[in-house]
C-alpha cells in the first residue's frame, strides 16, 4: 500500500534554470538557480555574419538552503546522477568555445 503522506509530482514546483551560483558562509551553502538570459543580436548584424553574444541579465529564480554536512551526499547523488544519465544518453556535449549570435539564412 502506498504511503498516504507521499507527495504527488503535480504538487512539486518546476523550474528551469540554465544557471547556478553559489553562496558560502560557515553555517549554509546556497545554491542560487537561475537563468543566464543572452543579448539580442546586434541591430547592425549582417547576414552570414557571427559575433559574440553575451549574458546580458542573470535573474535568479530559487535559492535554496542547505547545511554544509549535507553537501557530500548531494554531491555523490549528482555524481551518480551523472553517470547514470550518460550511459543510457551518451557523453555530454562540449561546450563551444564561445557563444555566437547569427541570423538564420533568409527563407526561399
Amino acid at each position: 500500500m502506498a504511503d498516504d503522506r507521499q507527495q504527488s509530482l503535480a504538487e512539486v514546483p518546476l523550474l528551469y534554470a540554465n544557471s547556478l551560483r553559489l553562496g558560502i558562509a560557515f553555517t549554509d551553502i546556497r545554491l542560487y538557480f537561475g537563468e543566464g538570459i543572452p543579448s539580442a543580436p546586434p541591430a547592425d548584424l549582417k547576414l552570414g555574419e557571427t559575433r559574440m553574444a553575451s549574458i546580458t541579465q542573470q535573474i535568479d529564480r530559487l535559492c535554496v538552503v542547505m547545511t554544509p554536512d549535507l553537501l557530500p551526499s548531494v554531491i555523490d547523488g549528482l555524481q551518480k546522477a551523472l553517470q547514470f544519465y550518460q550511459a543510457q544518453f551518451g557523453a555530454l556535449r562540449t561546450p563551444p568555445p564561445q557563444v555566437t549570435a547569427q541570423l538564420p539564412p533568409p527563407k526561399q
